[in-house]
Formats: C-alpha cells, structure tokens, sequence
C-alpha cells in the first residue's frame, strides 16, 4: 500500500511540475521563435555576458577567462568562472535569471545571467549539453557531464523536457560530492541545421568586431579565445583569420589630454606587435558645469567610447563605424541600438535602462510604467552630449578623417506616413531635437579641410559636392578636377575625404540651407562664366566630364553654353553646326586664324552624341580666302602708309598658312610637297606632311592657286630684309626654294616682281637685273671691269682698284646658275623662261675684256684722242700694257691674247704715255748694240742695283743714258718700265725672226724629212706622197701603195719654247682613225745652241728629233666620233690637240722609226 502510494505521488508530481513548466516552455518557445542573424550576433555576448556575471577571485579581483571553439557540428563556450550550483542551474532549466543585485558580496553589477536573454543563445542549437562541476549545498562538487538542455518540441514535449531535466538536477543533489570542483565550464551547442552553423559563423566574427569595447567595460574578462576547427576546408579558409587570443592589456589615464580619458588597449595574438586601442571618456572623472554636477550621480561607471583611436605620434584620427555596429552599450553592446540612436559616439552606463528586447534603451515610450527610466535614460544622454562636445570643442581641428563623427542617423530620417501617432510625433520630436542639437554643434566646428585652404574650416563655411556627383566613380576624378577650379573651399580629395562628407551630410536636415551643395547646373553655371577652353581647362577632363553630364542630364547643354566651338569658346549646342568631311586639321587651322566662321562650328571632340548641321569645305575655303584678302589689304594699308617694313604674316597667321599649304591628297608627288619642307625650314618650322583624302567639289581647298603663292610671297618680303651673311649661309636654301617655284606657273610672277636670285656678292636681284657667268672670270679682270665702269677714288692705290661699282653685283651666282641649269630638261614642255633668260646674258673673261676695250675705244672717239690713252684710262691701259709684258717669257698669254689689241700697240702706247725727254732716254736705249742692252737689262734685274740708281749713287751709269735732267729723273723713277720695255723689244725681234724662219723654210724641213724617208725605203715599191700642206705649224704627207695610203706622217717643227706643238681637228680625227699607221714627227730646234742658224740642214736637226707613233691612242677619249648627229643642242666646234713637252720628249729617235717602218712594208 505503501509503494502504490509513492508511484501515485510521483506521477502525479510529474504531471504538476509539467503543467507548471508549460509556462516557462511557452515562454522560452516564443524567445526561440524570434531569432535571427542580429539574434545571433546578441547570442554570443549573452554567454561571455553570464561569465563575467560568474567570475572568480584571482587575487584581489575577481577574472574569468573564455574560450569559444568552433566545429563542423557544433559550437562550444568555455568559461573558468564559477560552477553550477542547484539555483543557477535550475533558473537555466526554466529559463529566469539567476541574478541577484542584493547580494553585498558582489563588487560588480550582475548584467544578468541565464535570464530571457540566453534564450537567444539557441540560435546556435536547440540541445545544449553541460560540462563541468555541480556545488553542492555543503560546498562540495559533483562532476557535471553530459547534462542535456533540450529545447526541441512544441509546448507539451519542452514543458516536459524541463521536468525531466530538473528531476536529473535533484538528482545531482543527492550525489556525494568531492573537495576540488572541474574548473572548467563548458556549453556545448549541436548544429541542427545551416542556420544554426551560419549563426555561429557570425558569432565568430561578431566578436572580433567588439572585443575591445567589451574587455574596456568589463574588466573581469581577462582573455578570451576563438578555436576554429572546422574541417570543411572552404568554411576554415575564411574563419581562420577570426582565430586569435584577446588579452587585456592596459588602462592608460590621459588627462593631459583631457580630463577623464583613457586609452585602453587589448592584445591580439594575431597582431602580436600591434596593439589594439580605442579611446573612452570615464564620465565620473570630468569636470562638469555646477548646473550638471548636481545630476553627476547618474554618470556613475559611465563611460563614452570615442570613434577615435590614438597613433603612436599621440594624433587623433577618427574611425569609421559601421552602421550596424551598436551604439549603445551596458558592459554589453546592446545590439540593435544603432537604430535609436544616430551618432558614433558610443555611450555606456550601468544605469540605463534597456528595452524588453535589450536592442536599446527606453527614450520614447509612452508606457507609464517606463517612464522614470526614460527620463533618467535621456538625461544621462544629455550629459554625455555636453561632455562629447567639449571635447570636440577642444581637438575637432586636431582630429584626422573627422567626416566619421559627423555621421548622423537618427529613427526620424524615414519618411512616415500621414496621420502620424502620438508614439511617432513623440518620436520625431525627440530625435529631431537631438539631430538639431548634433548639427548645429558639428555645423560650426573646424573640422572640413579644404583642397586650398590650410587651416580646417567649418562646414557652414565650406561647399560640398551634391550626391548626384559621386554616385559614377568612373568620372569622380574629372568632377573634382572641375570643381576646384571654381571653388576653393571644397574637402580634401586625398582619400575620398570630400566622397565620404557628401556621404555624411546627404544625412543631415538642411532645410535651413547651411548646408552649401554643388550641384551640376552650379559647375554649369562657372562653366559658362568662365567662358572658353584654354590651358587652365584640361581638355581631356573636360570631355569626360560631360559624358557624365549628358548621362544624368543632357538637356543642360541647351541652358547652358558649354559646347567649345574651334575657338574653344563655349556655346550653346543649339548654335554650333558639325564638320564630317573636312579633316580636323582644317578647322584647327581655322581656329588659328581667327576665322568668324569657327565660332559656328563645334570641337569635333565634343560632338559626342548631338545632332548638328554640317559644316562644308566651301564655307572653309571662303572663309579662308577673306581672311587671306583681309591680310593683304591690311598690308598694302602699311604700305601706303610707308611702313615699308611691314611683314604680310605675322606669326601666328604664319604658322597658320604653313600647315595649310603642308595638306596634301593621298601619295602626293607634286611641286608643292618639294616646296613645303624648304619655306618651313626657312621659318625654323618642323614640316608635319598631312594626307587627306578627297571628299569631293564640296569640300575642295584651292592649297596651290590660292594659298600657295600668298604664303610664298610672304616668304620673299621677309627674304628681302636678309643681310648678305645670311644670304651666304643660306644659299642653298634660297636656292632649293627658287627651283620648286620656277616650277609652278602660280609662283613665276613673284619670282619676277621680288628680288629672288643671288649674285655673287650675296644681295638679291631680279632675274632681268642678272647676267651668268659662263666661265670662272678672273678676279684682277673683274677688279679692271669695276674701275673702268665706274670713276676711281682720286688718288687711290690703282693695283687694288677697290671701286664702289662691283661687277659681281650683276652676275648670278655660280651656284644659282648650276643649279636652275638641271631645270632645263625637266621644264623643256612647261612654259618657264625666267632661267633662259638670264642663260642668254652670259659673260665670260673675253666678253668682259670686250666691253673695256669698247669702253677705252668709246673715250678715245668721244674725246678726239689719237689713242686709248685717254686722261680717265690712262692708268688702266698702262696696267695693262705691263701684265701682257709680264706674261711675255710665260707659256701663258692670258692678258694678251684678251687685249691681243693692246698686245700689238704695246710699245707705241708706251712711248705715247712718255713726254719726248722720257722718249729720248727709251730711244737712246734702244739704239745700243745688243750686248749693251743685254748688261743694262741684267744690271736692271738686280734689285739692289736698281735701288742703288733710284737713290743715284751710281751716278757715271745714268750718264750714259740720260743727257738731261730730265731724262735722269725719268729713268731713275721709271727702271722697271724702262726694263720691261727693253725686254718686250728684245723677244719682239726674236719671235719676228723665228716667224720668218718658220714661214720660210717649215716646207723645206717637212720636204727634207719626206725625202729621206723615201730614200731610205726605195727598196719597197712606194709611190710618191700626196702634196705637202702647211697646217698647225707643219706638213703632211701621205705614203702609197698600189694607190692606197699605207701610212700617214704629220711633221711638226718649232723654233721656241714657248711654241706648242698643236694638231689640227682634222689632223687629230685622222690620228684616232688611223693610229696603228700614223706618226707625228716632230722638230725641236728650240734646244739648239746655235739659235742664230735658222736654216740648218737634215745632219744638224737630225740630232732634235723625236716621233710619237701612238696619237691615236691618247686622242681616243677626247675626239669625237665620226658620224655624231648634231642637233639644236649639241654642237661640235673647232678644236684642236696640243702635245705636250713631255710626251714628245718620250718619241722615238729618226733612225729607230725607219726601222719600224721597213718592218711595216716587210
């Protein structure tokens, strides 16, 4: 009876307990039911929260230590805090905090532990198995193992669960326990589903993201550690950077900073020389106002965690906080409460008051029952406000990255809908008061640094870039780039800076306009203003900066001018046309010049996708002609107001028409891409050859009829003002220019209006003015010329004949001559006559030697003289008379063949310059016998001799030949005339007699030779010879056989040294064609030493003569063909071959060519 009682009483124990449970059942399902990701992020804080809550004595403060390990499976938590005992364990089973804040011994506030806030720890697994030790009521300790939590199952099947787990509890209790306890704690969490191992996942991560604002407000917490040891390898990949050991570190008092902070740093085994910090404000410790000191009671424990850190170099630099990062904090961040409060600063107080959820604090219930605490809540807000402040107040300009605390996000930003509750009006009320008090502290703090400002300035004071304009980061550069052009107040570029205060302040309620935003149509707006392209305005920017625009407006380019024409000034779209046909290069030509017309016509670069009229190359090339019409006209203004100075170009039209001219169809050949290269290297211009295809009448440029010989003519004014030494170094630049413009019928009557070609002097000319020399003149010779055509210095050195007149000013330089020359076939068709007309003017040594001649002839008539020797050339014909003298003993008869006149009147002329005492003393001389004259002519080659008689030393001497005074002084003064003289009639008389000589017996040796040849060779059947002919100073003769010549003999003879021995042009054709059967046989009685035996017989000149017997070969390479077809080019004109001396001293002796000759006709 007794047992049957027992098993009635416990089942319907059971059956209480159950139905009693089902309310914690309910309950803890409804949590469960609620979980989420932001659930999860809670959960993991809601364990290290009841550890800290269970932390034991180490010393003279209580510590715990945690470790959180990660599996496949599952997630275990680990503590070294206190043990379960019957209440804490029990208040875990049915889910009711186990905290009492009663208990004196407790030197720490209890946050709570296993209340309605572990509920959320199921995220991580409805089971969850327990490790460690049980403490019993006397104090001692059972193991704890493997004790189950099931939360699975609806209503019935937890609430029985519960009493199944508390029966397993009492039945701990009745355990005999131990004296040590397992000092380790452990919560294990079994994975059901990939929710719940995702959950963990971010728990994982949740903590690296506040360890260390947590191990700041609780300092108990002396480490805590994150195993991963997931095998999944993709999984372990990305959750082994959370795997790390947090360690407390150090609490460091800066209150020479500012009174009342710290800087708190943690150690994180992954960063082992790193240390992590943050900075908070201990509220109890500032100095507050009287008016604020009386609620200091209410900042007990308080603290404000700054969104600053603290670099090494003691600099303030703000952080970024993420918007999902809790904003309010009680030891633990209440997640959630970033969305009931919009600062970055973050508050912690023991005092506040949570909401049921524990997602934030109460501020705007309306429930009365939370009343009390909503005010206490709001006022410690304030307070803390009044703190942030002051510090901000003290260090915003000191702060970097500042923009991260003027992140502002209060509940009110979302638009609600109309009609609004009391709840929602209270709602805005409050947190629209809050955000005007943030705003309006921040609005006039220094803390935005401007892009050319030094010192940070106020947001009221700075302009900021209106969201619209950062939202494409593919043209954030080129945006920026524009807007500091135009304002100078606008953030930093460097790092994002002005990027992340639009992101900031787009927060904020501007309906009071501090808030100073450019827009689009604002930069439009200075775009306009500033009215044009130019170097301050990158073009490249510029382009990509309104690709942007007409992405997100494109109409404004129709309000606005924003366009830039070729001018690059701007204008609206509506009133630019389009070019398609005309090469880019054309317009920016047109641009260059200013032309009226470029104003109409948009930058081909900015087209972009607008619709345009087009733009032809008519219009251009009209366009272009005024302008060049315009210049013109502007010149000849100058002109005719003397400036004739003035330059047709100036530079930049220069530059301009340069690049016009260097356009060119596509391979082009022409005259004028010879021409270009030359007048740009002219100009110190690189020549840029441009091709450019037709496009047709339309768009036709007349470059060479029109532009062409503008620029030219530009380029012949300027060459007039060059100096001679410019001309000199730069002939042959002048000249390559003048040949391609003889070439072009557009350009020729330049070349004849401007001086175009050089003389010999280097000054320009006109063609017409110009005669070319035919031949190198001799320089004594142009001296002569100058003199005579122009009246002499009175009293000048005469050998010099330095006279004003040049006659190289009137001769065409030899390089021009040579060079217009190849012009001739390569023109022969084209009507170009400039080059022949001068190559009809040309002089040569004779001609020149004519007109002086002339010119002495002209004087003599016009002045009645009976010879040249008038007063003006008397000097010059004297000068004369003594070259050809001197050349009298020369092989060399330049001067006197030239004036061969003067040459043959020499003596006459002389003596007519003499009076007839200065005659007297001359004829005396001359009546010596030859042996005097010879000892007077070889006294007067002594130099010092005639020195000796110019200073009359040698008296008894010039007694002899000068009877007078008068003949002294002349001959004294006149010894080297008087010598010449002497001379000249000496070798007149010689060369008269050799003349007779030769006239008279050069048959008779010629006949001489031929008979003793013929007697030689009798033997041989020869028939007589063809008749002896005098030619070239000898005979021919022809020997025959059977009629037919068989050998042909010229014979040469000579009397003087000075006698060249000279073929004939027939008598050289016939050496060339016949040179295996021809010999010239020459006598040299110039080496006799009887010179006074004129008419030596065959034995006495057989001795001096020598016979070439290979003419014919040494001609081969100069006499022309037989048969050359002559035309009105080419003429062939008498010549003649002259021996040399030393070839025909290099002939055969007379006996040794009759040997040759019997072996010829053997």
């Amino acid at each position: 009876m007794s047992d049957y009682h027992n098993d009635n009483s416990e089942y319907y124990d059971d059956i209480k307990n159950t139905l009693g449970n089902k309310q914690h059942a309910d309950k803890i399902i409804d949590k469960i039911k609620g979980i989420d990701s932001e659930q999860a992020k809670r959960a993991v804080w809601e364990l290290v929260q009841n550890a800290r809550d269970i932390a034991i004595h180490n010393g003279d403060k209580k510590t715990v230590n945690i470790t959180v390990e990660l599996y496949d499976d599952c997630l275990i938590f680990k503590h070294d805090g206190k043990w379960f005992d019957y209440k804490t364990l029990f208040s875990l089973i049915i889910q009711v905090s186990s905290k009492d804040k009663k208990n004196d011994e407790e030197d720490q506030l209890p946050v709570g532990q296993f209340g309605t806030g572990f509920c959320t720890t199921h995220a991580f697994g409805r089971i969850i198995t327990l490790n460690g030790s049980f403490q019993l009521k006397d104090g001692k300790y059972v193991p704890l193992t493997d004790f189950i939590l099931d939360r699975q199952g609806d209503s019935d099947e937890l609430a029985f669960n519960i009493n199944e787990q508390i029966k397993s509890l009492d039945k701990l209790t009745k355990q005999y326990g131990d004296e040590l306890p397992n000092p380790i704690t452990s919560l294990k969490y079994t994975f059901a589903d990939d929710n719940e191992r995702q959950y963990a996942h971010i728990a994982v991560k949740c903590i690296d993201e506040y360890v260390s604002y947590v191990f700041a407000l609780n300092n108990t917490i002396q480490s805590l550690e994150v195993k991963i040891q997931v095998g999944n390898p993709k999984e372990k990949e990305q959750l082994l950077q959370y795997e790390t050991k947090y360690t407390q570190c150090s609490i460091n008092n800066k209150n020479n900073i500012f009174n009342g902070l710290f800087a708190y740093t943690i150690h994180d085994l992954r960063h082992p020389d790193v240390l992590r910090n943050l900075l908070y404000i201990d509220c109890d410790k500032v100095n507050l106002s009287p008016e604020l000191e009386i609620d200091k009671k209410v900042l007990n424990d308080a603290k404000i965690i700054l969104p600053i850190s603290l670099t090494n170099e003691g600099e303030f630099v703000a952080q970024e906080i993420q918007p999902h990062f809790a904003r309010i904090f009680i030891f633990f961040p209440l997640i959630g409460s970033q969305h009931i409060w919009g600062t970055t600063f973050m508050m912690h107080s023991p005092l506040f008051t949570p909401a049921t959820d524990r997602n934030g604090v109460f501020l705007v219930s309306e429930a009365p029952n939370v009343q009390i605490n909503q005010s206490r809540n709001r006022r410690i807000i304030e307070i803390m406000n009044t703190i942030i402040f002051s510090f901000l107040g003290k260090y915003a300009n000191q702060i970097q990255d500042v923009y991260h605390i003027a992140k502002l996000s209060f509940p009110n930003d979302k638009p609600l809908e109309e009609p609004l509750t009391d709840i929602q009006k209270n709602n805005l009320n409050y947190y629209g008061n809050q955000r005007s008090l943030w705003q309006s502290t921040l609005m006039n703090l220094p803390i935005v640094r401007h892009n050319k400002i030094h010192a940070p300035q106020s947001i009221v004071n700075s302009a900021f870039f209106a969201p619209e304009l950062i939202n494409d980061s593919n043209y954030a550069d080129d945006i920026y780039k524009i807007v500091s052009l135009f304002w100078e107040n606008i953030p930093l570029k460097d790092d994002d800076e002005y990027r992340c205060w639009t992101e900031m302040l787009s927060n904020w309620n501007n309906d009071a306009g501090n808030i100073k935003w450019i827009e689009l149509e604002d930069i439009a707006e200075q775009l306009q203003e500033f009215g044009k392209l130019d170097k301050f305005l990158d073009e490249q920017i510029l382009i990509r900066f309104y690709l942007y625009t007409i992405s997100v407006n494109k109409d404004i380019f129709g309000s606005y001018e924003l366009l830039p024409n070729l001018k690059g000034e701007f204008r609206k779209v509506e009133f630019l046309k389009k070019n398609i046909a005309l090469d880019p290069c054309l317009l920016k030509i047109a641009n260059d010049l200013g032309l009226a017309t470029s104003r109409d016509i948009v930058d081909r670069k900015f087209m972009f996708d607008f619709e345009f009229d087009e733009y032809t190359g008519q219009i251009l090339n009209k366009a272009l002609l005024d302008k060049r019409d315009e210049i013109e006209e502007k010149y000849q203004d100058e002109l005719r107001q003397g400036n004739n100075d003035a330059q047709l170009l100036n530079t930049i039209e220069r530059e301009t028409f340069l690049k016009l001219c260097s356009v060119f169809p596509p391979n082009s050949s022409g005259i004028r891409s010879e021409l270009m290269p030359h007048i740009c290297n002219y100009w110190k211009q690189e020549f840029v050859y441009k091709e450019i295809e037709s496009q047709g009448e339309e768009h036709r440029i007349r470059y060479d009829d029109a532009f062409l010989p503008f620029l030219f003519k530009d380029l012949l004014i300027d060459l007039q003002s060059k100096d001679k030494d410019w001309n000199e170094k730069n002939l042959s630049l002048i000249l390559e220019i003048i040949k391609c413009a003889y070439r072009l019928v557009n350009l020729t009557s330049l070349i004849k209006e401007y001086p175009s070609f050089l003389n010999q002097n280097y000054q320009l000319k006109k063609n017409d003015d110009l005669y070319y020399e035919k031949e190198n003149i001799n320089g004594e010779l142009k001296n002569i010329y100058n003199s005579v055509f122009k009246e002499k210095t009175e009293g000048k050195d005469f050998e010099n004949y330095k006279t004003d007149y040049d006659i190289k000013d009137e001769l065409l330089h030899s390089d021009f001559y040579l060079g217009l020359s190849t012009l001739i076939e390569l023109e022969k068709e084209k009507k170009v006559k400039l080059f022949f007309e001068i190559a009809e003017r040309g002089k040569d040594d004779s001609i020149l030697a004519s007109e002086i001649y002339s010119a002495f002839e002209q004087k003599r008539k016009s002045t009645n003289s009976k010879s040249i020797l008038t007063e003006k050339y008397k000097d010059i014909v004297l000068d004369l008379i003594q070259r050809i003298a001197e050349e009298s003993s020369t092989t060399d008869k330049y001067w006197s063949v030239l004036f061969n006149a003067i040459e043959k009147e020499k003596a006459e002329l002389f003596l007519e310059s003499a009076s007839d005492a200065k005659q007297g003393v001359i004829f005396k001389i001359m009546r010596q016998n030859d042996e005097t004259i010879d000892a007077i002519v070889s006294m007067m080659e002594d130099d010092k001799l005639i020195e000796s008689l110019k200073e009359k030393r040698n008296v008894d001497l010039l007694k002899k030949l000068a009877e007078s005074p008068e003949e002294m002084e002349y001959l004294s003064n006149n010894l080297h005339n008087i010598k010449q003289i002497i001379k000249d009639a000496q070798e007149a008389e010689r060369n008269r007699k050799e003349e007779e000589a030769h006239k008279k017996h050069i048959k008779d040796i010629g006949k001489n030779i031929q008979n003793q040849i013929l007697s030689i060779l009798q033997g041989y059947k020869l028939s007589d010879t063809s008749d002896i002919k005098d030619e070239q100073g000898g005979q021919d003769f022809i020997i025959r056989k059977n009629g037919t010549p068989v050998y042909y003999i010229e014979v040469k003879s000579r009397w003087n040294s000075s006698r060249s021995i000279r073929l004939s042009k027939r008598q050289s054709e016939r050496a060339l064609n016949n040179r295996d059967i021809y010999a010239v046989i020459i006598v040299d009685l110039a080496t006799r030493e009887d010179k006074e035996d004129y008419f030596p017989g065959f034995d006495k000149f057989k001795p001096f003569i020598k016979v070439l017997t290979s003419v014919g070969d040494k001609l081969e390479s100069i006499v022309p063909p037989i048969g050359i077809v002559e035309d009105d080019i080419f003429h062939i004109e008498d010549y003649n071959s002259t021996i040399e001396q030393k070839q025909f001293e290099k002939g055969i002796d007379f006996d040794k060519f009759i040997e040759q000759l019997k072996n010829n006709f053997s």
